[in-house]
């Protein structure tokens, strides 16, 4: 029978947080899944911010941040919106795919009826901010009708306030920017230049790069934020491996037992199941 699922932050089992029952958890939490957002946030302690972020949600802003972000859609599929090298482009991401967003890249996120989907963003900098930003509607060339910039430090419970002062707003009213919106004006430079990939279907991909004891990186090197990895059994490590990031852990198939020792030299384990 299927075991429980498995999601742990690591570094946090010391705290108090232990890997937690996946599915029972978004059970629990389904029907605040709402709009505007329909956003909510499962880890968030630390380095990484691990979202869960529920359909329907057909959203008009755009978001912006200095950081990546890692899209995975658990149930249903969804289409991501971005400004790419100026121009529009919609990007559908189905069920079991993977999609690394490049940072400084405007996204709308388009969330369809029962769908469940997961997020992972970076925290931020003290002195970074994100952006939500509104495009006049049919315009050829994006053009920017409203924008507020704020410090994010949970963007389930930020973003409504700001989406609800647009649709107050005359900009929203009459689709007209009551002034001009210098794009030099951002906090950083909108990425105009970056050609972003496709999607990846994670257990197609696995199948081909890492099975039967193989490990291979789906995402990483210099030029990216996050590594995303996938290790296949049978493997036990004989040595400790430690860095100075968060990791993040999914158990995708079977199950798996994970060592961890903290600063102090404390022992623990922890039983991973599939989910």
């Amino acid at each position: 029978a299927p075991q429980p699922a498995g999601m742990a932050a690591v570094d946090k089992w010391t705290a108090g947080m232990p890997p937690a029952n996946f599915v029972a958890w978004c059970e629990s939490i389904k029907d605040t899944l709402v709009p505007p957002v329909a956003n909510r946030l499962m880890f968030g302690a630390g380095q990484h911010k691990i979202m869960i972020v529920g359909g329907p949600n057909r959203r008009d802003d755009y978001h912006l941040e200095e950081g990546e972000e890692l899209f995975y859609m658990i149930k249903g599929d969804m289409q991501l919106n971005v400004i790419e090298q100026g121009k529009r482009r919609e990007i559908p991401i189905k069920e079991g795919q993977f999609f690394l967003l490049p940072a400084r890249v405007p996204h709308s996120p388009q969330r369809f009826d029962d769908t469940i989907g997961l997020v992972i963003e970076r925290e931020r900098l003290p002195d970074e901010k994100d952006g939500l930003r509104w495009y006049v509607k049919g315009s050829p060339e994006p053009k920017i009708l409203y924008q507020e910039w704020f410090h994010c430090v949970d963007l389930g419970t930020q973003l409504k306030p700001i989406i609800e002062r647009f649709f107050a707003s005359e900009e929203c009213k009459t689709d007209t920017p009551s002034a001009e919106i210098d794009e030099a004006d951002s906090p950083f430079p909108i990425d105009t230049a970056v050609a972003l990939g496709d999607p990846i279907d994670f257990r197609a991909w696995a199948a081909e790069h890492a099975s039967g004891g193989r490990n291979a990186l789906l995402y990483g090197g210099p030029k990216t934020e996050y590594q995303v990895a996938a290790f296949s059994g049978p493997d036990e490590w004989a040595h400790w491996k430690s860095h100075e990031g968060e990791t993040f852990l999914w158990q995708f198939d079977g199950a798996s037992t994970i060592t961890v020792r903290d600063g102090e030299g404390a022992v623990s384990e922890a039983e991973m199941g599939a989910g």
